[in-house]
């Protein structure tokens, strides 16, 4: 059975996007490509790279659909790239502009059966566009107060059936004018 690889994949741009995913050792780079298409919502028609890093911190490899020298995505495992002590890689999902997901081993975890491996385990930030020149996290604003700007008055509980007697009371006293208002017209 394959070890359960965790990496933390981040956007060297941003401050809040980062996965933590969960996958498998045995996994070729061209599946894990196709799972994080799926997990970002982008498109299959692009191409793509992969570049790990050795313990240096400089590239140590190159890896694409086709074999640049140290074998293509469908041939190369993330338990060879442990081997070669490559446990930091980039994926160039826009080779035009160079932007990338960076991958980072953080270690083992422990398998469970109630998982589908590759799986994303945590995650934070709004899905990158994929052919956008940068990452932009255009979460939803919340128009509901925050607990901060929060008013003592605010803490106080309120009856909404006090509201709604006040309005009651307010169409009464409309209703009632407008009877004094025809009784006294016809005299």
């Amino acid at each position: 059975m394959a070890k359960i690889y965790r990496y933390r994949a981040t956007i060297p741009e941003s401050k809040v996007f980062f996965r933590i995913y969960d996958i498998p050792s045995d996994t070729t780079l061209f599946a894990l490509h196709s799972f994080i298409l799926n997990d970002l919502d982008f498109t299959p028609d692009q191409m793509v790279c992969f570049e790990a890093y050795g313990p240096s911190g400089k590239r140590t490899s190159q890896y694409a659909l086709f074999d640049l020298g140290r074998g293509s995505m469908d041939k190369v495992t993330l338990e060879m790239l442990a081997e070669r002590e490559e446990n930091i890689f980039n994926y160039v999902f826009d080779l035009r502009t160079g932007r990338i997901l960076r991958f980072e081993f953080l270690g083992e975890a422990e398998f469970s059966a109630k998982l589908d491996y590759p799986c994303a385990v945590d995650g934070k930030g709004v899905n990158p566009d994929q052919f956008s020149a940068k990452y932009e996290d255009s979460e939803p604003i919340s128009l509901a107060p925050s607990k901060k700007s929060r008013s003592s008055a605010d803490d106080e509980d309120f009856d909404d059936d006090d509201f709604d007697d006040d309005e009651e009371d307010e169409e009464d006293d409309i209703e009632e004018e407008e009877l004094l208002v025809d009784e006294d017209f016809g005299r």
